[in-house]
């Protein structure tokens, strides 16, 4: 369900998985944006409900895309998920990226980003770390 009017769009999402027939995850989502003129912010909740094995997850974003002229836009985000079971937290995980993009024409824009993923256990000790570098032109028909 998606609701827009002028600056503003928010929108909630909800799915089931199921296997053999049983329930093994639920999933709620919840996002909303804002367009200042001179940045769009943006920001959202997440919930997965999973089974006793595979736990429940808990995150949020927040976002911000900037333009910086006609044809550049910059984009900086930040996202958080903890992962409970029996409701012990056992898992965390974070990350934040950089991205711009070019436009090149009203159908064509070159983009590069950067992203940084941390996974920490319940100790929060890291157990886990990914940097990502992204570059590509996207064209639409």
């Amino acid at each position: 369900v998606k609701y827009a009017a002028g600056p503003l769009a928010v929108g909630y999402g909800y799915q089931e998985e199921k296997t053999a027939g049983v329930t093994s995850n639920k999933y709620n989502a919840l996002s909303g944006a804002y367009n200042f003129g001179m940045a769009a912010v943006s920001a959202g909740y997440q919930t997965r409900t999973g089974t006793a094995a595979s736990g429940d997850d808990t995150g949020y974003t927040l976002g911000v895309n900037m333009p910086v002229s006609a044809a550049i836009n910059v984009s900086l985000g930040y996202a958080n998920e903890d992962t409970e079971i029996a409701g012990v937290k056992v898992a965390k995980n974070s990350g934040w990226a950089l991205g711009a993009g070019y436009s090149l024409s009203k159908r064509s824009t070159l983009f590069a980003g950067f992203q940084n993923v941390k996974q920490e256990n319940a100790a929060g000790t890291e157990v886990g770390k990914q940097n990502i570098v992204a570059m590509g032109l996207r064209h639409n028909f």
